[in-house]
């Protein structure tokens, strides 16, 4: 029975409740925590790959319960499988949620979940299994974090503790029964978390000590309001209440609902971070975790808080210290024996002295300082929690510093113990030696070994460097035997025991032989068999098995030998094998198997009472005796004819049976006596007898004459009408008819379809068992041929010259003969009478026959023939037949010709070939082609294979059309081409540029031309250029050839002259009053278009004289043309240059 105790709940936000637990009033106590339980190291992290908001999944949930099972297997103890939200910010949307079944917690092994991570239970009703199983071990396995483990109503249990468990730090919701449940010896320490359920802790009576430590714990009756924690990490350390470090300290407020339902926070609402008075700083919520990073506070102890105003809700407090001297240790929970470093470091590097490290009150050592730092190693330190702390008395420039106090846990170590496997299949008696391995090696102590098969124990063996042998175990009996080593362990040192190994003790091999005497006997004869085992000191017993019968015969060893004579065994082949079964030492054996022939007693027998001779219908009797005359059995009377005649009982070896009617004819009787079990089986010599046979007449009826293709019916007919059987019936020229059974005296039958001609049937009785053969008398039938008809059609009526004319001919036979023979087709030829073919009839199937023949038209000629006619032969069936006259007409062969160009469209000046083709439904066409230009002809050429050919060059421009004409020769028709138009091109474009010069007298100008090829013309080209008065002046640079598709440019060069007038003579008279005197001439000259003129000056008057001879130019003003020409070899073209003469 369970029964209420108060229990005080302590929570560091300095919160109280009354809490009323259903416990053993002794299993649960209150107390002081002497330090926090320690977040293990991560052996195996796990990152959320699910989200949800609110307890709804954002996308399909699946289960993870594999996954994280596995983890947590393959987890040492000591270590942690770590749950992890997926990197990124919180309020991105990150994956922070796990969904699973139920899972075990090895002993040691710690489920770590992280600040933000929810891990929710599987919806799965019909399970009774807890969420989480702690598998029953004094060693304590963890369940830690900041994060939520919710049942969501999916098991009556959340956490049921078989072994021992620490639950710290870790809010556990939504159980529907009971949150959590321990039944263990071992101990449950739950500090920092938040339970709630139904029944939040429900303890067994027997419950070890249970510790709840600054826990909020509430029942469906008392459930709390939201809650929040705060909680202190640097970069060192795991999340805790307390922390000492002069590192930077980032600050998590964690907000807890009672469900996940519960409204959290708004967007952009705010916690407030404060040191006592002072705040620190604020940080938005998001999901349900704000954050801030601050600098270390100055060297002392800070009490630091959080608050959310929205909710009025405080996050408590967590104490960061800031020493002047640290204490820091390799690790904080230590094995037995395990190494451990103390590393003292002051804020004064340049102190000087020692630090003195002391276990609670226990010097451990003193360590001289350097830099500031002492350290000490030891690893003497007994299995349990110890307190280090590290003291600097000062020197003359230092104060005295003291560390916080580091607590440290030195637990047990856990032992493997590990058993070697064993060789199996060892005889009785073989000493065997077992040999155990145990880690650490160097756990002290004995290791024993029992044979948990007979729950013995076999031995001890001290423990040496981590193994123990225990040798010469020579016990065992013969099975299989399970065996294991288990550790006991000591104060440092947990007990283990190994896996169980298994080996098989077998029995001394033994040998079994038997024999017989005799192996080969007669039914009634003694048979003598002995076994025996080796080695002879094998007791116990020996079974003979008999394979014919099935017996088997147990038999005592005396001096490993038994013997066993049977007197009656039955005929037969008998296998007999011996089986040993084996004894406490000895192994069963099974020897080789030997055979035993017993015969059975042999037999005669002798059969009598058959007459040589035996009327139809006559029943003598038989008789038949048997020796010796005690057998036993049945005797069968066969007839060698008709099989089985009767079977008749043996009396005193004698047996009688009367004969039944026989059939007439030979007869063979033999006796065959079946055997008994003893007696073998025997027959008599035969008998021989006769049945004569009864006399017949037959006779046939049959027509004398019919038509081929008749089948009347003919009948035979057998006295005495009582004979039955089969008549056959035989045409002496086709061979057998098909025959007809008896019926009361007659059989008729359908002849076949005979030849004609005449035929003799006959008719043949077969007899029956009683009745006589006999043959009718023959008939002779006379069978006349059938009438045919001849059917002659052709494939076409007109036929040019060169097509095959195609006879196709039908033979028809009434009634149906399959017609054969000589098909002859004549007719009229405009010369005469004529014989086109002689053929043979094909394809004939039942009433027809065809034959198809095709003639060269070309030896008939040309013309119209007439009473052409197919003539059938006849043959033995049916009667010669010739078919309705028909015409036909040998035509001309159309011809359709063809005329194609080389191409449609060309320069001018490129050749060009015209082609005429000719097709014919005959040979190919022969005679000339004649081609045509215009209208024109321009050449008459000879057909070559159908085709005609001729090549020309045309020398203008524009259109051209052509066409070509067929003239035949032998029996062909004329035809003409479809005509055929051909555009010649120029083989290049001209574009000017400018097309216009305004030029004044003297003065020059350029043009240029671009001369573009048609037609992928290449070739090359010359330009000239006309001027139309003397004063003009043109030169064209040369051009580059023309090369496909690419332009060719020319600059034309204009040049326009000078004004040049005829002479005159002008003089000039100066005013002047005086003289002037020239004493010689000063000629001037100037040269003006090639023309030397002298100017005098003479006295007071001025003389031009006449310019020398040349050519005057009075340019006048106006439009003028200047021609440009481009030629290839073969063509011309010209165009225009404009020249405007002004001012």
């Amino acid at each position: 029975m369970f029964r209420l105790c108060p229990i005080l709940v302590l929570r560091r936000t300095l919160r109280t409740r009354l809490l009323l637990l259903p416990v053993a009033c002794g299993a649960l106590v209150c107390q002081a925590q002497t330090s926090h339980p320690l977040f293990p190291k991560t052996c195996v992290p796990l990152q959320a790959t699910q989200r949800s908001v609110d307890g709804v999944f954002t996308a399909q949930p699946y289960e993870e319960t594999a996954l994280i099972q596995s983890a947590l297997d393959a987890c040492p103890a000591g270590q942690s499988v770590e749950l992890t939200p997926a990197p990124g910010p919180n309020a991105g949307g990150r994956q922070n949620t796990f969904l699973t079944g139920p899972l075990t917690l090895p002993p040691g092994v710690t489920l770590l979940i992280d600040a933000g991570v929810t891990v929710y239970a599987a919806p799965k009703p019909d399970e009774a299994r807890p969420i989480i199983t702690i598998a029953p071990s004094p060693i304590p396995a963890g369940l830690m974090g900041f994060g939520i483990l919710d049942a969501r109503g999916a098991s009556p249990t959340l956490i049921d503790a078989q072994g021992a468990l620490t639950i710290f730090k870790l809010t556990l919701r939504n159980a529907p029964g009971i949150t959590v449940r321990y039944a263990s010896i071992s101990g449950l320490h739950i500090e920092g978390a938040k339970i709630a359920g139904t029944q939040a802790i429900v303890l067994a009576p027997d419950a070890a000590k249970v510790e709840i430590l600054h826990s909020t714990i509430s029942t469906a009756a008392n459930l709390p309001t939201m809650t929040g924690e705060l909680y202190a990490t640097d970069p060192t350390t795991s999340p805790a209440e307390a922390l000492t470090t002069k590192s930077p300290i980032t600050l998590s407020a964690v907000l807890i609902p009672p469900d996940p339902t519960f409204p959290i926070a708004a967007p952009g609402s705010q916690v407030v971070f404060y040191d006592g008075p002072i705040q620190l700083g604020t940080a938005s919520i998001s999901d349900t975790l704000a954050q801030l990073t601050i600098p270390p506070p100055a060297i002392g102890t800070h009490h630091l808080t959080a608050f959310y105003p929205d909710a009025n809700l405080s996050f408590g407090s967590v104490t960061i210290v800031v020493p002047q001297m640290t204490l820091e240790a390799t690790g904080t929970t230590v094995y037995a024996r395990a190494p451990i470093t103390f590393t003292a470091t002051l804020d004064q590097p340049t102190a000087t002295g020692s630090i003195t490290f002391t276990d609670t009150a226990t010097p451990l050592a003193q360590s001289p300082l350097s830099q500031g730092v002492a350290t000490t190693t030891t690893s003497a330190l007994t299995v349990g929690p110890h307190t280090i702390n590290a003291t600097y008395p000062g020197d003359t420039s230092d104060t005295p510093a003291q560390s916080p106090d580091l607590p440290i846990q030195i637990d047990p170590n856990p032992t493997i113990t590990a058993l070697t496997p064993l060789t199996t299949g060892q005889p009785y008696g073989t000493p065997l030696t077992l040999t155990a391995n145990i880690l650490p090696a160097d756990a002290p102590g004995l290791i024993t070994f029992r044979d948990t098969t007979t729950q013995t124990q076999l031995g001890q063996a001290p423990v040496s460097q981590g193994k123990a042998t225990l040798t010469n175990i020579t016990n065992l009996s013969v099975g299989t035997h399970t065996i294991t080593a288990s550790y006991p362990g000591d104060t440092e040192d947990l007990p283990s025991i190994s896996a169980p190994v298994t080996t098989i003790v077998t029995g001394i091999a033994t040998t079994s032989s038997l024999s017989a005497t005799p192996t080969t006997t007669t039914y009634g004869t003694p048979v003598t068999l002995a076994a025996s085992i080796t080695p002879a000191a094998s007791t116990g017993t020996i079974t003979l098995t008999d394979s014919l019968t099935g017996t088997t015969i147990q038999l005592p060893l005396n001096s490993g030998t038994a013997t066993y004579t049977p007197t009656s065994l039955p005929p037969g082949t008998h296998v007999f094998t011996a089986a040993y079964s084996g004894d406490a030492t000895h192994a069963p054996s099974s020897s080789p198997s030997i055979a035993i022939q017993v015969n059975r007693i042999p037999t005669s027998t002798l059969l009598t009472g058959l007459p040589a001779t035996i009327p139809q219908g006559a029943q003598p009797i038989l008789t038949a005796t048997i020796a010796p005359t005690s057998a036993t059995g049945i005797v069968s009377f066969l007839d060698a004819n008709s099989g089985l005649l009767g079977q008749s009982t043996l009396t005193n070896g004698s047996a009688t049976l009367p004969l039944p009617p026989l059939n007439p004819g030979p007869h063979t009787i033999t006796a065959i006596y079946s055997g008994d079990t003893d007696d073998t089986t025997s027959t008599s010599p035969s008998l021989t007898t006769q049945v004569p046979l009864n006399p017949t007449i037959l006779a046939l009826a049959a027509p004398t004459t019919i038509t081929f293709g008749d089948t009347p019916t003919i009948t035979a007919t057998v006295t005495p009408t009582t004979a039955t059987g089969l008549i056959t019936f035989t045409d002496s020229t086709t061979g057998p008819i098909p025959p007809a059974l008896l019926a009361n005296g007659t059989a008729t039958t359908r002849l076949p379809i005979l030849q004609p001609g005449r035929h003799i049937l006959t008719a043949t009785y077969s007899g029956d068992p009683a009745d006589s053969p006999s043959t009718a008398p023959p008939i002779t039938l006379t069978v006349l041929p059938a009438a045919s008809t001849t059917t002659l059609s052709l494939a076409q009526s007109n036929i040019p010259a060169g097509v095959p004319v195609t006879f196709n001919i039908q033979v028809t036979s009434v009634p149906a003969a399959n017609p054969s023979g000589q098909i002859v087709i004549r007719g009229i030829a405009p010369t005469g009478p004529i014989t086109f073919a002689t053929t043979t009839l094909t394809n004939a199937s039942a009433a027809h026959a065809y034959a198809t023949v095709s003639i060269d038209s070309t030896p008939l000629g040309l013309g119209t023939f007439t009473a052409v006619t197919a003539s059938y032969a006849g043959d033995p069936d049916d009667s010669p037949s010739t078919s309705t006259p028909t015409t036909f007409q040998i035509i001309p062969t159309p011809v359709a010709a063809t005329l194609t160009l080389s191409s449609n469209q060309i320069p001018i000046g490129t050749p060009i070939t015209l082609t005429a083709a000719l097709t014919s439904p005959a040979q190919p066409p022969t005679g000339t082609i004649t081609f045509y230009k215009d209208g024109l002809a321009i050449a008459t050429i000879p057909t070559t294979n159908a085709t005609a050919s001729t090549t020309l060059t045309p020398q203008a421009l524009g259109t051209e059309l052509f066409t070509a004409t067929y003239t035949p020769t032998g029996l062909f028709a004329a035809a003409t081409a479809t005509p055929q138009f051909l555009t010649v091109t120029p083989p290049f474009s001209l574009a000017l540029t400018p097309t216009t010069l305004t030029q004044t007298a003297p003065s020059s100008a350029t043009s240029t031309l671009i001369i573009t090829p048609l037609s992928g013309y290449s070739g090359p080209i010359t330009t000239t250029c006309a001027v139309p008065q003397p004063y003009f002046t043109c030169t064209i640079d040369a051009p580059a050839p023309l090369a496909n598709s690419t332009p060719s440019i020319a600059v034309i060069h204009l040049a326009v002259a000078a004004n040049i007038l005829p002479p005159k003579t002008a003089s000039l008279t100066l005013k002047t009053p005086f003289t002037i005197t020239l004493a010689l001439l000063a000629p001037i000259f100037f040269r003006r278009k090639k023309h030397l003129c002298l100017l005098a000056l003479t006295f007071l008057s001025l003389s031009i004289t006449a310019c020398a001879p040349g050519t005057f130019f009075d340019i006048p003003l106006g439009s003028n043309a200047i021609l440009l020409t481009v030629r290839t070899p073969t063509a011309s073209i010209s165009t225009t240059l404009t020249v405007n003469i002004t001012k």
